[in-house]
């Protein structure tokens, strides 16, 4: 009974030894990565969904606040000034999906990553009419993405409830 005891205490004791190893050698793993990327956090999930909860009659260049936030991991969207911030390099999906009023002509929207143009979107004139965009783009950390109204453009009114902005983190 002896040996027994003795056999079972042994086999534990190397399966402890194997678990701090793999725990240590995991630890190494992500320092390694960590000091690779600058100490920025890769496991970090960043994803966003926000909505439009009115009517906005826009300016030209005017920022589209999605002001509804339905979801925010990472929190990088700010609800408040409808830019999202990204807190990651890499490389990211956004998404616009958009109704225009049946009182204006028509919609003309972009999605602009710093003061750049990454997308454009339009809504038809016509009653009710959508219009989408998206974009697959290369962030670094603080770079900003939001939708706003196209520069060129007279005032034109974005439908609330039926409007989104949605983005997340690929890699």
């Amino acid at each position: 009974m002896y040996y027994v005891i003795l056999f079972c205490n042994a086999i534990l004791l190397a399966l402890m030894a194997m678990y701090i190893y793999e725990n240590e050698r995991r630890i190494k793993e992500i320092s390694a990565t960590h000091n690779q990327t600058g100490g920025q956090t890769l496991d970090k999930r960043v994803a966003f969904h926000a909505r439009l909860s009115q009517h906005i009659t826009l300016g030209a260049s005017q920022a589209v606040i999605f002001d509804d936030v339905i979801t925010n991991i990472g929190s990088a969207y700010d609800f408040r000034t409808g830019h999202f911030t990204s807190p990651n390099d890499g490389v990211y999906f956004f998404a616009s999906t958009f109704l225009k009023t049946g009182s204006s002509s028509s919609l003309h929207l972009q999605m602009i990553k710093n003061n750049d143009m990454i997308s454009k979107g339009h809504a038809a004139s016509g009653n009710s009419e959508s219009g989408s965009m998206n974009a697959i783009v290369s962030l670094k950390r603080g770079d900003s993405v939001i939708v706003r109204h196209h520069a060129g453009s007279s005032t034109e009114t974005i439908q609330g409830d039926w409007s989104f902005f949605s983005g997340y983190q690929v890699y």
